[in-house]
């Protein structure tokens, strides 16, 4: 965001990701050109637990166990006068949950309309 003593030019954008892993599962793709989250079941990693170097995708040292969730946040700039090009990155869709009901929701962008429908 911009605030003083920030390029008022460029913001960080966050690519979220979640994913249910499966077992042994160690690679889980996201896009981020600054930095990156990793949690799983809640609890987030040091940055020695992974592996995060080619900007698509992060590396954990050692498997999961089928059914563990894993949030994946990566970070990227967005320049303004980018905007056209990186519209492109948000190409992706996120699934939530409603834990009270356990439905699963899909939240995407269509035609420049932001939707969010039952899956």
């Amino acid at each position: 965001m911009a605030y003083i003593g920030n390029n008022a030019q460029q913001d960080i954008v966050c690519n979220v990701k979640r994913y249910i892993a499966a077992d042994g599962q160690t690679k889980f793709d996201v896009i981020y050109d600054e930095y990156v989250e990793v949690v799983i079941n809640g609890r987030e990693l040091f940055n020695d637990e992974y592996t995060a170097s080619s900007g698509t995708y992060v590396e954990l040292d050692s498997g999961l166990a089928e059914g563990d969730e894993v949030v994946v946040k990566g970070y990227e700039s967005f320049k303004y006068n980018d905007a056209s090009e990186k519209v492109q990155t948000f190409n992706t869709s996120t699934v939530f949950i409603d834990k009270s009901t356990g439905t699963n929701y899909k939240l995407y962008i269509d035609n420049g309309d932001i939707v969010l429908e039952e899956v």
